[in-house]
């Protein structure tokens, strides 16, 4: 089994990532009578990855460490009427 799991290990496929997805708006009401609205844009979601493989490990063959960056970015809150 050691060795079966040692050749899917160096065998593998590493997929890189560069993710862009418009984030969702929330629309929450003030009240349920008010036509005041808070919103939430969450604006942008980028995600990223990176592969580190950790050279000095005793194992063989080496872990590999896969780094995932998520940011938001754009985001926007205010307050408005909702029509």
């Amino acid at each position: 089994a050691a060795t079966g799991v040692k050749e899917l290990a160096q065998r593998s496929s590493r997929m890189a990532l560069d993710v862009n997805i418009k984030a969702p708006v929330v629309v929450i009401p003030q009240s349920p009578v008010s036509e005041n609205v808070f919103v939430a844009d969450f604006g942008l979601i980028t995600m990223t990855n990176t592969f580190h493989i950790i050279t000095e490990s005793q194992s063989n063959p080496p872990p590999v460490i896969d780094l995932i960056t998520i940011r938001l970015s754009e985001m926007r809150l205010y307050r408005t009427q909702f029509l």
